[in-house]
């Protein structure tokens, strides 16, 4: 036991990396699961949210909100971490441009040019000014974090509401009045209630569903075959997510309160396979037209967790029909 914490950072790691199923479901909260985390930060493991077990994703998003603040409450950087494509120095460009002009400045999360960015800027380019200057733009203004004096920033953040009276809430904050708006004032709603400035900038608002319409929009979700993992919903619908934990406090009341046993809408490739055998023995079709035609949720599920038919029969021993 004690090897094995050492060298895989807890015993269940040790018992996946031997190639054996790790039994029974965890129960996890927020320790647990910023341990397992870090114990696979130890191990050298990826983090990027696409490859690392799924049980412990949703858990994070359940109990956290999102994987990215899962990752940052263990104390480690989330662009560090998440798998990128390489990008083109035409694509590079684009994107410092585009940053460049929503009025931020300076690198990092809140700046023009994420880390990230910044990084492959250096490799294609040499340098990041080399990168910025190339995109046409002034290192200088791009780089530098502006400061600005009580009477400099009242005079720019009228104008800007002068000029600009369908600017958002989000779109002021992402710029650098928004920031010092709210390092000096606490928000940009205080910054603007403090100069007088009414009815700007814009809130858009969108209410929550209602209990019933977050229970015809689970149910009818079920139907269409759609997957019903927290993970996936918070990425087609998040409004209805939201909605689901507003009235009925986490995701999984919100299924059995539609009438969705908890435990029906999940499949794994063990649930995916016995059903494919189930069905030969069944003497119903296996090809995907069939699959997708008689049980949605079913080929949901083959895609979700085989990527294609062809390897799920493969898995689960059966031969695949012509094409």
């Amino acid at each position: 036991m004690r090897a094995a914490d050492k060298l895989f950072g807890a015993w269940r790691h040790a018992v996946a990396a031997a190639g054996f199923i790790v039994p029974g479901n965890q129960r996890w909260d927020e320790s647990s699961i910023l341990g397992e985390i870090l114990a696979l930060h130890r191990q050298g493991a990826p983090l990027a949210l696409a490859r690392v077990p799924r049980a412990l994703t949703e858990a994070a998003v359940m109990h956290f909100g999102t994987w990215r603040s899962a990752i940052e409450r263990a104390g480690l950087d989330y662009d560090a971490i998440r798998l990128r494509r390489r990008k083109s120095r035409d694509e590079i460009l684009a994107l410092i441009r585009a940053g460049a002009g929503t009025g931020r400045m300076g690198i990092g999360p809140e700046g023009a040019i994420s880390a990230g960015l910044a990084d492959q800027a250096r490799e294609e380019f040499g340098n990041l000014s080399a990168a910025i200057e190339a995109a046409g733009l002034d290192p200088g203004q791009v780089m530098v974090v502006r400061r600005y004096t009580d009477d400099q920033f009242a005079a720019e953040l009228r104008k800007l509401a002068r000029e600009r009276p369908e600017m958002t809430l989000t779109e002021v904050g992402a710029t650098s009045l928004g920031h010092h708006a709210t390092k000096r004032f606490g928000s940009v709603r205080a910054a603007a209630a403090a100069l007088e400035i009414n009815d700007w900038p814009r809130q858009v608002h969108v209410a929550l569903p209602s209990r019933d319409e977050v229970l015809v929009g689970v149910q009818q979700r079920h139907r269409s075959g759609a997957s019903m993992r927290l993970t996936e919903v918070i990425h087609d619908d998040r409004r209805l997510m939201n909605g689901a934990y507003k009235h009925f406090g986490t995701w999984r009341s919100a299924l059995r309160a539609a009438g969705i046993p908890f435990e029906e809408a999940f499949w794994g490739r063990p649930q995916v396979k016995a059903e494919l055998r189930a069905r030969r023995l069944r003497h119903e079709g296996i090809s995907a037209a069939a699959i997708e035609r008689d049980d949605p949720r079913l080929w949901s599920a083959v895609i979700s967790c085989f990527g294609s038919l062809s390897l799920a029969l493969r898995e689960a021993g059966i031969k695949a029909p012509p094409t």
